[in-house]
């Protein structure tokens, strides 16, 4: 292993906030201080970014299952080349996420189908289970931060702009805040 020459390695936690199909990357140290923002791709070009929402409501069942498939396994690829290239850039220690808008993703696309509370969150269990199933394939720990979580990162997060120039909107903010949540709230993880 490489040793830090004279200064201690700083914490690193990778903060992101998912959309249907893409997301918002933010590196941060427990400085804290912001090492990187990207926005990563979390399907390859051609597949539907909401399929349950769209494209599965006029299908068979058993197309509509493939076609979830599909996507979900585009969605998991996608996100493992992306970690794996942030990781490759920081030596991150942790991926911070919000907590999930469902429990579990929903076993069939007929389920989903069958319940609006289901049809307006599935497609974000897409993207979620992508991130938390890339960051455990390769061994690097997921906290889940709750959605309203209490934080003292207000005003270091609304000077950011300044500090680093756009773009810096609410998910970079977002991102950032989970990842320093992530780094300096123990009892944060579950």
């Amino acid at each position: 292993g490489e040793s830090e020459s004279g200064t201690g390695m700083k914490q690193l936690a990778l903060g992101v906030a998912p959309h249907n199909g893409w997301a918002i990357a933010v590196t941060v140290n427990d400085s804290p201080e912001v090492l990187d923002r990207r926005r990563i791709e979390l399907l390859d070009p051609g597949l539907p970014n909401q399929p349950y929402h769209h494209e599965t409501l006029e299908m068979k069942m058993p197309e509509a299952e493939q076609l979830i498939k599909r996507v979900r396994n585009s969605a998991l690829n996608c996100a493992e080349r992306a970690l794996e290239q942030l990781r490759s850039e920081h030596p991150i220690r942790v991926i911070a996420l919000r907590e999930p808008p469902l429990p579990a993703s929903p076993a069939t696309v007929a389920e989903v189908h069958a319940s609006h509370h289901l049809l307006s969150r599935a497609d974000s269990m897409i993207y979620h289970d992508a991130l938390v199933g890339a960051a455990e394939s390769l061994g690097i720990p997921v906290v889940l931060i709750p959605r309203n979580a209490k934080h003292r990162f207000e005003t270091w997060l609304n000077q950011q702009r300044d500090v680093l120039g756009p773009p810096w909107q609410q998910d970079h903010k977002d991102a950032a805040m989970r990842a320093l949540i992530a780094l300096t709230d123990n009892d944060a993880e579950h």
